[in-house]
C-alpha cells in the first residue's frame, strides 16, 4: 500500500550458541521455514492460491545472517582430532560455507551483518582482522546472486577510529576504488596507508579555521606536513 521499492520483511538473526535457540544454521532455517508455512496457511484462508501464498511468505519472512556470530560456533566444532587447530578451523570454515549455500538455496538469507573475530567471542573486529571465512562467504553470496544489504558492524575499535577504520577495511576487502588520479585507480588501502591521492602531505587548499592567514596555527600545521584527516 505504501509503494515501497523493496518488500518489508521480518528477519530473525542467528546468534551465538550460548544465546539459545536459533543460532545454528539448521535452527535458523527451521524458524524461517515454519514461519513461512504458517503465514502461507493464513493467506490461503483469505483466498490466495498455494503458489501465491508461498511467494508472499518467502518475500516477507527471511533471516539475518551474521558472519561473526556464525564464526563463534568454531569453538564447538567437532572436527578430526588428529588435525592441528588450524586444519580444524579450515574444516569448520568449509562446514560454515556449506551451510550458507543451503540457506541460500532455500532463499532464507535476506540481510547480512559483517564483522570478524577469532571463533570464540563476538569481538566485532574489522573485516579480515580475525579468522572468519569472510572472503569465502562473500564469494558464495555473489555466486548465489544475493541482492540484499550487507551491514558492516564495528565495536572493538576505539571511539576515534570506529567508522573510519571499519569502513576502510571493508572497502579494501571489497576492492572498492574511490579515486582515479593520473590514470591510476586509488583504493582505500592506498589512502589508509599514504593519505589522500596517494600522499600524506597537507592539502593545498583549506577552508574555515584551517585557511591560511586566519591564525598563526596555519603555518605550524602546514609545515608539519600533518594530514588534515
Amino acid at each position: 500500500e505504501k509503494g515501497l521499492d523493496r518488500n518489508l520483511f521480518v528477519a530473525p538473526e542467528n546468534m551465538m550458541a550460548e544465546w539459545g535457540y536459533g543460532g545454528h544454521p539448521d535452527e535458523l532455517r527451521k524458524i524461517v521455514v515454519k514461519s513461512r508455512e504458517t503465514m502461507a496457511k493464513k493467506l490461503r484462508k483469505q483466498g490466495l492460491t498455494k503458489s501465491k501464498a508461498k511467494k508472499i511468505a518467502e518475500d516477507h519472512i527471511k533471516a539475518t545472517f551474521d558472519v561473526g556470530h556464525a564464526n563463534t560456533w568454531a569453538r564447538f566444532f567437532k572436527g578430526d582430532e588428529n588435525l592441528s587447530p588450524t586444519q580444524q578451523k579450515k574444516q569448520f570454515d568449509k562446514w560454515m560455507i556449506k551451510e550458507v549455500k543451503k540457506l541460500q538455496k532455500d532463499k532464507i538469507i535476506g540481510h547480512v551483518h559483517m564483522s570478524d573475530n577469532f571463533g570464540y567471542f563476538d569481538e566485532h573486529l574489522n573485516t579480515e582482522g580475525g579468522n572468519a571465512p569472510i572472503k569465502e562467504f562473500l564469494k558464495t553470496m555473489k555466486d548465489t546472486k544475493y541482492e540484499g544489504d550487507i551491514i558492516i558492524e564495528w565495536g572493538a575499535q576505539g571511539p576515534e577510529e570506529q567508522s573510519g577504520a571499519t569502513l576502510a577495511a571493508w572497502a579494501n576487502l571489497a576492492r572498492s576504488p574511490i579515486y582515479s588520479v593520473g590514470g591510476m585507480s586509488q583504493t582505500w588501502q592506498n589512502i589508509e596507508h599514504s593519505g589522500y591521492f596517494g600522499r600524506s602531505s597537507s592539502p593545498s587548499i583549506a577552508v574555515g579555521r584551517y585557511a591560511a592567514g586566519i591564525s598563526k596555527d596555519w603555518n605550524l600545521w602546514a609545515y608539519s606536513e600533518a594530514p588534515i584527516e
